[in-house]
């Protein structure tokens, strides 16, 4: 069973991550190497929290971003295969297994993503799909995709001035001007929160056009 490197970037996020880190450790695939990156948190639930996290890898950094943290923590970790999931957000006990058994169905596939259910502030189903003419126009994917480490080795990971967001966007683009392809999940299994005060709903947005 190939090893999976699950990367939790984490900044301020102490009243959100335990839900994260309870639905990798109840996934039914079961090599899983659990990471999480510290981006610099000040907050003392955050951190009283992290120390709790004996199960998993957690390094902390100075507050560098997203990408860096996420760079981080795939550096540190050991599995053929990577899933980036944040601090806030969840997958389905199955998630892992479902992927993992898709990607290996078709050599030919580069990565695995799923629809996104929308959690919080927002409810249904956010459907994806995958054309890299799209992708280039308005992201098509979801940040939380499995895929080879050799696909983030070959980009060179993700692109650490984008820290206002959209670095997933950035990555996506390389990965299909590299010639990766992916598929999506027949089952949704990837929970979004939306927050009131999300960083899409401000440095995002307002840098779109840029």
């Amino acid at each position: 069973m190939d090893l999976v490197s699950v990367i939790i970037p984490c900044y301020n996020s102490g009243s959100t991550i335990q839900k994260t880190v309870d639905s990798i450790l109840k996934q039914t695939w079961e090599n899983i190497e659990l990471i999480i990156v510290d981006d610099g948190s000040d907050e003392k639930l955050t951190i009283d929290k992290l120390k709790k996290f004996e199960f998993a890898k957690v390094y902390r950094q100075k507050n560098s971003g997203l990408p860096s943290a996420r760079n981080l923590g795939i550096k540190k970790s050991k599995g053929n295969f990577i899933l980036p999931i944040d601090a806030d957000d969840w997958l389905d006990r199955d998630a892992i297994k479902l992927m993992m058994n898709r990607l290996k169905v078709s050599e030919k596939l580069s990565f695995v993503f799923s629809n996104i259910k929308l959690e919080g502030y927002a409810s249904g189903i956010l459907v994806k799909e995958y054309n890299f003419f799209d992708q280039l126009i308005l992201n098509q994917l979801p940040y939380c995709i499995l895929y080879p480490r050799e696909i983030w080795k070959d980009l060179k990971g993700y692109d650490e001035n984008m820290r206002n967001g959209y670095e997933d966007w950035e990555f996506n683009i390389r990965m299909g001007i590299k010639g990766y392809y992916g598929i999506k999940l027949n089952k949704s299994v990837f929970h979004y929160l939306v927050s009131d005060n999300g960083m899409l709903l401000s440095n995002s947005i307002n840098k779109h056009s840029e």
